[in-house]
């Protein structure tokens, strides 16, 4: 994915793993899944 896609992915990696934070995405990841999958 590139340079810029690892430096992104750094910095969000370390909040989005925290339990209390990767619940309030849930909702809308979820959403976008089962968009895909249509």
């Amino acid at each position: 994915h590139g340079e810029s896609w690892y430096k992104f992915r750094s910095k969000v990696q370390q909040v989005m793993l925290q339990p209390r934070i990767a619940n309030m995405y849930i909702g809308a990841i979820e959403e976008g899944s089962l968009a895909l999958m249509k």
